[in-house]
């Protein structure tokens, strides 16, 4: 899993049905997350409502985390050639690409009524990186893909067990630590915690760095059995404690979207049936924010009968029109493969 934007290969032994399936799941939860906030201000807090959107919420926070596990999985992989020459001008600009093209989209329906002003104002909105809300993880994906280079050295030169050590620490320190002290806040370890400096292990390079170890390295069953007892533990964190801990980078979220890819990738599928969903990964993540405007602009939200069932059903209608969005965009020249 390339990102979002490569097929789930391996040179020895094809296509992987695992991250095909991982990849199509994660999707989904992320416009099932998309559809459950869209329209979560306007229930009433603590009503049945609010509840429901609000579990929805929480039950699909590992999404981002899984996607950036599985880009380390595949990117960070020593044996799989490369170069900075391909990241510069390969991927690198198709990023860039879909961000500025979507980026434009996206502030051209805000000022779709100011004419010509309202083109000027939406390219230059684009240009100085004010874009839908969910572009932001094109942002970051530029980011980690800058990185690369230097993490494909650092995984390549590292023991298993260092960097088990590297992972703890990010863990501990970069996602534990913060967390806790949010909610009890104590001015010493704040301060030894700042003081420390400790920015490589901070944020989304540990799952870039955790997606590659999860994936190169077998766990022993008792292992990989705590790793789905955290997993399960950090879901019921985020639903009982609430929105103070729906963060990306929290330790239940971690616990939860690591364990979600190892169960994935235990498992022995036959070649996947959902490739070609899969391969569409990238234009649904892109365009279906612009399906959920749809549905407000004609009415159709998640209150209009039980979000138990709105959140989902209205998620599926999204995903499926924006995969089929995906593939029809696919097909353009030149542009569609650097647009989907």
């Amino acid at each position: 899993m390339d990102t979002l934007l490569e097929r789930p290969t391996d040179g020895r032994t094809g296509r992987l049905a695992w991250a095909d399936l991982l990849r199509v799941l994660t999707t989904f939860a992320v416009v099932l997350l998309h559809t459950s906030t869209t329209w979560l201000a306007l229930a009433e807090e603590g009503s049945a409502e609010w509840t429901a959107l609000m579990a929805w919420d929480g039950l699909t926070r590992w999404c981002v985390p899984v996607f950036v596990l599985l880009s380390g999985a595949f990117l960070l992989d020593p044996n799989k050639p490369l170069t900075v020459r391909f990241l510069l001008r390969g991927r690198l600009p198709r990023i860039l690409a879909a961000l500025l093209a979507w980026g434009f989209f996206y502030n051209l329906i805000h000022f779709r009524n100011a004419g010509a002003a309202g083109v000027r104002n939406a390219l230059l909105l684009t240009l100085r990186g004010q874009t839908e809300y969910h572009l932001w993880y094109l942002y970051m994906l530029l980011g980690l893909y800058l990185l690369t280079p230097v993490l494909r050295g650092l995984v390549r030169g590292c023991s298993r067990r260092e960097l088990e050590w590297l992972l703890a620490l990010w863990f501990l320190a970069g996602l534990l630590l913060p967390t806790v002290l949010s909610y009890f806040p104590s001015v010493g370890a704040q301060s030894w915690l700042k003081q420390l400096d400790l920015p490589l292990i901070g944020g989304y390079p540990g799952y870039y760095v955790a997606g590659y170890y999860l994936r190169t390295y077998d766990l022993r069953p008792h292992v990989r059995y705590a790793v789905y007892a955290l997993g399960l533990s950090g879901l019921a964190a985020t639903l009982a404690l609430g929105g103070d801990v729906y963060g990306y980078l929290t330790p239940n979220v971690a616990c939860t979207a690591c364990a979600l890819f190892l169960l994935c990738r235990q498992c022995r599928l036959r070649p996947s049936r959902v490739a070609g969903l899969s391969d569409c990964s990238f234009g649904v993540y892109l365009s279906h924010v612009f399906f959920l405007m749809l549905l407000n602009h004609f009415g159709l939200t998640t209150l209009r009968f039980t979000p138990w069932l709105s959140a989902p059903l209205l998620s599926l209608a999204v995903f499926f029109c924006a995969a089929g969005t995906a593939r029809a965009l696919r097909k353009l020249p030149v542009v569609g493969a650097y647009i989907t």
